[in-house]
């Protein structure tokens, strides 16, 4: 099982850890015994750049964007290094309170999801997410809106060889998207997460 969310908050770790199983963004080869993947496809605010020590302080940069090109364009980055996933939100706070020119690793909330600080580490997350699709025979989509855009997300989904299953109160948008990519063997589930959770329980149970 592989767990994948667009979020930027760490609520699926927290609730992971709180269950008492330990998390991993790395390959599956280095996930730990009892362990989940969390894929954070769009970064997370505990992905905190790794400067071994060094940094920057005290400065500014001007990202303005060229006028002329269209937004989904525009790509800036301006440390691509790696990433030290902060273990507790302790850490994360701490982190921000301390730095005045760095950020954590995450998408911009923008069509194109440019991630400025430590671009490489999110397009890994976003590799093992291409992979972990590609291997699995299902595969449940919750409460993520269709944006055609999104072609990290929607495009490896439509090219999906797996059951696609979504949970959403409004499936027409996915129905739609269903249609036009030919996906005859999706089905949707009714209702919220919560909602739906008597139903994701029954059926991976079936599994």
């Amino acid at each position: 099982m592989v767990f994948a969310t667009t979020n930027y908050e760490i609520l699926i770790e927290l609730a992971d850890n709180q269950a008492g199983y330990a998390i991993a963004y790395s390959k599956p080869a280095h996930y730990p015994k009892g362990g989940i993947p969390v894929l954070k496809l769009h970064g997370s605010c505990n992905f905190l750049p790794d400067f071994k020590g060094g940094g920057f302080k005290g400065i500014s940069f001007d990202l303005t964007p060229d006028p002329n090109l269209p937004i989904e364009q525009i790509s800036t980055s301006i440390y691509n290094g790696p990433v030290k996933p902060a273990l507790s939100l302790a850490e994360v706070r701490a982190f921000c309170r301390k730095e005045d020119s760095t950020a954590p690793a995450l998408g911009l909330y923008l069509p194109g999801k440019h991630v400025m600080w430590c671009r490489s580490f999110v397009e890994y997350q976003q590799e093992l997410w291409r992979k972990a699709v590609k291997r699995a025979g299902r595969i449940y989509v919750i409460g993520a809106a269709v944006y055609a855009h999104d072609k990290h997300i929607w495009d490896v989904l439509a090219q999906a060889k797996g059951q696609l299953r979504y949970v959403d109160p409004k499936p027409e948008p996915f129905l739609e998207w269903c249609e036009k990519w030919g996906r005859k063997s999706a089905s949707t589930i009714p209702g919220n997460f919560e909602e739906a959770l008597p139903t994701l329980r029954r059926q991976m149970k079936d599994r």
